[in-house]
């Protein structure tokens, strides 16, 4: 059993957008993630940036069929109770949330920063995103392509 990786938000729009300039490699990168039967955790602030980046961007392009149809895709594949729920803890980490932030010097969103600060708690130490400020300031490793995730899956094996 491998260790388990977070999906960011930028994954699953890649992922659940076939127009996305990420999609394709986000889709081999989810087939490689079942083969290796890689546990994948999915924080709720990923699935609704996600939802909420699809909004826009099918709003700005007047394709507001294309959001009921993404909509459906996330739902499908990540049912509620599929979804792991860091915003009870925010509270609690509200403030570690900031200084992640302040420390990348506005590199890393809130958002990229309660990734950060959940990963220990949570349980992983790895992250699925095309976002390379994950590299310099989040303390995990990111996952960003294809090949990345083969080495990686090939590593726990």
């Amino acid at each position: 059993m491998t260790e388990a990786v977070c999906l960011d938000a930028n994954y699953l729009v890649a992922l659940f957008h076939d127009g996305d300039i990420w999609h394709k490699e986000a889709a081999r990168m989810q087939v490689a993630f079942a083969e290796g039967e890689v546990r994948l955790i999915t924080p709720d602030c990923a699935v609704t940036e996600a939802l909420t980046v699809s909004a826009r961007r099918c709003l700005e392009r007047r394709q507001p069929r294309l959001f009921t149809t993404v909509t459906q895709r996330v739902i499908e594949a990540i049912p509620a109770d599929a979804i792991t729920w860091v915003s009870p803890h925010l509270p609690r980490w509200f403030g570690q949330c900031v200084e992640t932030m302040q420390k990348a010097a506005g590199a890393l969103s809130f958002h990229d920063a309660l990734l950060c600060v959940a990963a220990e708690e949570v349980g992983y130490r790895t992250i699925v995103s095309f976002d390379a400020d994950f590299d310099r300031w989040g303390g995990l490793q990111r996952l960003g392509s294809l090949t990345a995730v083969k080495a990686w899956v090939r590593k726990q094996a």
